[in-house]
């Protein structure tokens, strides 16, 4: 046992060498298989220990446990380093290599240690196992250079050794040579390992550095690396310098202090402040330095510190940018802020921005100082309930609600208010307002400039946020020297005038002037650096155009020096608003004439004219007739159209003096301030009556119109504009109802218009009370000697007057529309008592109501009657509607057409009057009528008069050919009634057989003469 010392010390400093190379590939490398491979190794030296010492002191429990331990351990962390190194690849060389382990570990562990032949195996595949590592790790390219075939052929010479190793221990004198050869092969395998990992960190660090140097070299920004202890001096420093700084990196290298020495004399505190120059502070650096051309160039820098091996910082690293630009803008922007604010202080206006719900959220000190509130009492304040005055606040508002609508952009108000101080003083306010906008172009609150106009104020609006408000306002806004040079314009000038901004820059603010407006310049410019002032004049633009601008001008401070400041709107639009306005005033809309302000204003210059002058003058007053008949016919459209051709014709028909007015309506009024007689008005009259009596034709009608017109005369007929119209007024009238074209005023007809004024009044109360009711007339057949049927005539029951005939009130009824409910009751009146004598047991018979042209044109007219007969339960057929002809020729289409939807209903139609009108026979044929009426004023003389008596045989012939049923009124006498039996006409009515009677006495004849037998016996 001799060889027992020299072999354990062998052993156990092979093992210490070999647990300090594997703590190393532990300690410093990440890869898991050299962790896994060191620790296989290290705990195999300590399985040599053991079994050095089994074999030197035998079967000792803690031996033998200690070398089954090591024998498990390291197989098993062989095998997982090899398959790491495989990348945890499952292919046949592992799967051979975890057999082969697992009997190493299955013998190792239960074998025993004697040298038994049976132990031979467990050797075997222990070396089978290192030959299998270190042919994996030669195929490899994990590890690179000479410690890859190092790591892998002594795997291999480590596992021949163990396939010879049972053979080798036989001889006596190879046992202790036979460890210390197992401890260098694994001190050889795990020094090959570690020159393999070097190998790789080499390569891995020298691409790392190859990469860093190209992102160096191409980077816009420096890249740099200083030493600053023992000395100065850069290490590397990126290509880019010479862009920024103007210096090759090769100076810099040279002459390491150039780079604090082209510092700014401003900035060099913080290049000597070593927390600030190297980092420690965690805070980006920003120097001025000189350019080698000598420009200042702004730079940040990003330094982090750099450390040595003890810990002690030697210098730093770091990226600098060149941010000169962004540092320019700034400055520019700070530049723009001074001038802004150096503007504002020395304009006095009150400003103050408020959000789209009127809350204020900005004022400035001058408002402050106006009102006597603080800024804390009114930022978040509704501004109409703290600032305006009460009486103002609903105006206010409302024009703030109108400016928060507009959606077109770039809107802008003017406006004056009252405000209300916090000691209660009020001042009046001129008010700019313009819209705020968001980034996206959305509405989201107002910016007011306030001057004080109550102590003449001195400047209108001010440079303040002058980009914000060049890009958005609509309004010119120049500034100008006092001789005139303009020196600042915004976008809105360049749109307005024609001339790009720097021709704008380049002139004189009278250049943009209309010639006319030029010699006032120099007496506005004094006014506005007096007090500032707001004005209207003209301008005119680059192509030639003037067009009217008002001008808010003052004087202000721009810059260093004073100046004026213009805002310049263009009231164009204003201007022809208020010209429309001022003419709208004055004139009718529809037909342009003066109006009834401008008549009775030219009426009483003339007047003054003519007493000054003992002159004459006229005034017609001048009415359509049956103009509501055509409007209501072929609507207002058409009608409107009426009334502008007839306007257009009155024109042509007077003098260039005279003057021709509608006062609404169809009234029109005509002054005539210079004739020398009355025949003079005459003949004005008669021209115009003469025109307008010429065919009319709209939208493919055609009709005729007539005119009836009042005159009076100056000064006979009245000494003012309301008398000398009023009685026009009540001439035109008397004219109208005589039927002549004109009338002369008499005083006279002012009885009558009084009576006329009066009827009106009564008609309206009789129809509230009732006082209208209906008498009928009956029909008979003489040849069937029986009651056909009645006529239903209204008559008016006065309580004063007794009975009124339809003839003192139906005209004043038709003239003001009273005839429409007048005729309905009527209507409704006559259905009823028909249908209750039905009821009672009478004979049927047909009732027959008269319709006025007014009634007739009732666009409502078949509902109406449809109505009636539905209410009153009376079938259509009983009842007869009787038209005049003159009323169904007034619109022809118009009256077939409803006379036909009336017949459709089952309902009769008479034509009253026949013979009086001018319908002619093509139109006859086309009515659908069941009867003709022959006018009792044909009867009347049918015996004595020989055209009368052909006339009505000629109706009674005509309307037997068209099958029309002919009824006579008017039948006073046997004669008459003879006449009439030998032309075969049989039905008639009139006084021979009965008056019109109340409802009450028709029932006495509707008894005594449900069959007329004795026609000798008469009711009167």
């Amino acid at each position: 046992m001799s060889w027992l010392i020299p072999s354990v010390t062998a052993t156990l400093i092979g093992t210490v060498v070999l647990a300090l190379l594997n703590w190393h590939l532990f300690g410093q490398h990440r890869e898991r298989y050299l962790r896994l491979w060191a620790l296989s190794w290290t705990i195999y030296s300590l399985r040599l220990v053991f079994e050095i010492l089994i074999q030197a002191y035998g079967d000792t429990g803690i031996f033998v446990t200690g070398h089954q331990l090591a024998t498990l351990f390291s197989g098993l962390l062989l095998l997982c380093g090899t398959y790491e190194f495989m990348g945890k690849s499952l292919n046949r060389l592992v799967i051979i290599g975890f057999v082969f382990n697992l009997i190493w570990i299955i013998a190792g562990v239960s074998g025993d240690f004697s040298w038994h032949v049976l132990n031979l195996p467990t050797f075997w595949f222990l070396g089978a196992i290192y030959i299998w590592t270190g042919a994996v790790v030669l195929r490899s390219r994990e590890i690179e250079g000479p410690g890859r075939r190092l790591t892998g052929w002594s795997f291999v010479l480590w596992g021949i050794h163990k396939l010879n190793y049972p053979f080798l221990k036989i001889i006596p004198w190879f046992a202790p040579w036979g460890y210390l050869i197992a401890t260098l092969l694994e001190i050889t395998v795990a020094a090959g390992t570690l020159l393999g990992s070097f190998d790789k960190v080499k390569r891995v660090l020298s691409a790392s550095e190859k990469r860093f140097r190209m992102l160096a070299e191409n980077a816009q920004d420096v890249v740099y690396r200083c030493r600053i202890k023992p000395e100065v001096r850069f290490e590397y420093i990126s290509p880019s310098a010479k862009r920024i700084l103007g210096y090759l990196p090769e100076e810099y290298y040279a002459d390491p202090e150039l780079a604090f020495r082209v510092v700014h004399p401003e900035d060099l505190p913080k290049i000597k402040d070593i927390p600030v120059l190297t980092g420690l502070n965690r805070q980006p650096m920003i120097l001025r330095s000189f350019k080698k051309d000598g420009t200042i160039v702004w730079t940040e820098h990003h330094n982090v510190p750099v450390f040595d091996e003890n810990g002690d910082m030697v210098g730093f690293e770091g990226i600098a940018r060149d941010i000169t630009a962004g540092r320019q803008a700034e400055e520019a922007l700070k530049e723009s802020e001074r001038r802004f604010r150096e503007i504002l202080e020395n304009v006095r206006l009150m400003t103050v921005t408020l959000d789209n719900q009127g809350n204020i959220e900005f004022c400035n000190d001058y408002l402050l100082e106006l009102t006597g509130w603080k800024r804390e009492e009114l930022i978040s304040q509704n501004w109409f309930n703290t600032i305006i005055s009460p009486e103002s606040r609903k105006e206010v508002r409302k024009s703030f609600m109108q400016i928060m609508r507009k959606m077109d952009g770039h809107y802008s108000l003017r406006k004056e208010t009252t405000i209300v101080t916090k000691h209660g003083e009020r001042r009046l306010i001129l008010w700019n307002i313009t819209l705020v906008y968001d980034g996206r172009g959305e509405i989201v609150g107002l910016t007011c400039f306030g001057e004080d106009i109550s102590e003449h104020r001195e400047a209108e609006e001010v440079f303040k946020r002058y980009q914000l408000l060049s890009a958005h306002a609509s309004d010119i806004i120049l500034f100008f020297r006092r001789e005139g040079r303009i020196i600042e314009a915004n976008e809105a000038s360049v749109k307005m005038y024609g001339y790009t901004r720097e021709e704008l820059l380049n002139m004189n603010i009278t250049d943009l002037r209309a010639p006319e407006s030029k010699s006032l310049l120099a007496e506005k410019i004094r006014q506005a650096e007096e007090r500032g002032i707001l004005y209207e004049t003209m301008h005119q633009r680059r192509d030639g155009t003037i067009f009217p601008v008002e001008v808010s001008l003052q004087g202000t401070i721009y810059g260093n020096e004073r100046v004026l400041f213009a805002i310049i709107r263009d009231i164009t639009e204003r201007k022809k608003a208020e010209e429309t306005i001022n003419h709208l005033a004055y004139h009718d809309p529809l037909t342009d004439l003066p109006n009834r302000i401008l008549f009775y204003d030219r009426l009483t210059v003339a007047i003054a004219n003519a007493r000054r002058n003992r002159k004459m003058l006229a005034v017609m007053f001048l009415d359509l007739d049956r103009f509501k008949f055509i409007n209501d016919m072929m609507g207002h459209a058409m009608g409107d159209q009426l009334l502008k051709d007839v306007a257009r014709e009155l024109r042509n028909h007077v003098r260039a003096n005279d003057t021709v007015a509608r006062l609404g309506g169809d009234e029109f009024t005509i002054l005539l301030p210079d004739i020398s007689r009355e025949e003079d008005a005459a003949v004005v009259a008669q021209k115009i009556n003469e025109a307008l009596k010429r065919p009319w034709e709209l939208n493919g009608y055609e009709f005729q119109i007539t005119a009836s017109i009042g005159i009076v005369l100056y000064p006979n007929d009245g000494t003012d504009a309301d008398t000398l119209t009023k009685n026009a007024d009540t001439a035109m009238y008397r004219a109208k109802e005589q039927g002549d074209n004109y009338q002369f005023y008499t005083p006279a007809m002012n009885v009558k218009a009084l009576e006329m004024m009066e009827m009106e009044i009564a008609l309206r109360r009789a129809l509230e009370q009732g006082e209208f009711q209906v008498h009928y007339q009956p029909l008979v057949d003489i040849r069937a000697g029986k009651i056909i049927g009645m006529e239903a005539l209204v008559r008016w029951r006065h309580p004063e007057k007794g009975l009124i005939m339809p003839a003192d009130f139906i005209p004043v009824a038709e003239e003001t529309g009273q005839i429409i409910p007048i005729g309905e009751s009527v209507l409704r009146t006559a259905c009823a008592q028909n249908k209750k004598w039905q009821e009672m047991g009478y004979p049927p018979m047909r009732i027959a109501v008269n319709l006025s042209a007014c009634q007739f044109r009732q666009k409502n007219l078949v509902a109406t009657i449809a109505r009636v007969l539905e209410e009153t339960g009376m079938e259509p057929g009983f009842l007869e509607l009787e038209i005049t002809e003159s009323t169904a020729m007034q619109d022809v289409d118009f009256s077939i057409s409803t006379l036909k939807t009336l017949r459709e209903m089952g309902i009769r139609i008479a034509m009253d009057d026949f013979g009086t009108g001018y319908s002619s026979l093509s139109y006859l044929r086309r009515f659908p009528l069941t009867t003709l009426k022959v006018d009792r004023s044909f009867v009347r003389d049918v015996l004595s008069d020989v055209e009368d008596a052909a006339i009505v045989a000629t109706i009674i012939v005509l309307a037997q050919n068209l099958k029309l049923k002919v009824v006579i009124e008017g039948v006073e006498n046997e004669e008459q009634l003879a006449f009439f039996e030998q032309q075969e006409c049989f039905e008639m009515q009139g006084y021979l057989f009965s008056g019109p009677l109340p409802a009450n006495e028709i029932d006495q004849i509707l008894i005594k003469y449900m069959s007329l037998q004795d026609r000798n016996l008469k009711v009167l």
